[in-house]
C-alpha cells in the first residue's frame, strides 16, 4: 500500500462503524449528552491516530 491508500484505510475503519451506530447513539443518548460524548470520542480518535503516525515515522514503517 501506498501512502494514499493507506491515509483512506485508516479513515474508512476510524469512521465506517460510527456511521452506522451514530443515529442509535444519539436516540439512546438524548440531545445533551450525546454531543458531548462524540466531542470526546473525536479528540480520542484523534489522539490515537497521530500517535499511531509518530511511532510509524520513528520505526520507519508507513502501513498501518
Amino acid at each position: 500500500m501506498n501512502g494514499y491508500q493507506t491515509f483512506f484505510a485508516i479513515i474508512k475503519g476510524y469512521t465506517t462503524l460510527n456511521i452506522f451506530l451514530l443515529p442509535i447513539g444519539f436516540r439512546d443518548g438524548g440531545w445533551l449528552f450525546s454531543p458531548l460524548i462524540l466531542i470526546v470520542s473525536c479528540f480520542f480518535e484523534t489522539v490515537c491516530a497521530l500517535k499511531m503516525c509518530e511511532i510509524a515515522h520513528a520505526i520507519g514503517i508507513y502501513n498501518y
